[in-house]
């Protein structure tokens, strides 16, 4: 059975999001290690989502939003 999987471009989502300013900051987060998706530490560019619609927990440090994504 094959499952529905997307790679969501994280620097998209944090600027969408109104978490980061530019898509370069929010790399520059990513490469700081400030960013967390669920929990889980973010560095990579790209996220695996495996279900969608989803509501993901979206920090940036401090700054947290709920997040769905389509």
């Amino acid at each position: 059975m094959k499952q529905n999987r997307s790679l969501q471009n994280v620097d998209r989502l944090l600027l969408t999001a109104g978490l980061a300013n530019s898509k370069g900051e929010a790399q520059r987060k990513r490469s700081e290690k400030v960013v967390r998706i669920e929990e889980a530490v973010i560095t990579e560019p790209r996220y695996i989502l495996t279900t969608a619609p989803i509501t993901l927990t979206v920090r940036l440090g401090k700054r947290v939003k709920l997040v769905t994504v389509t």
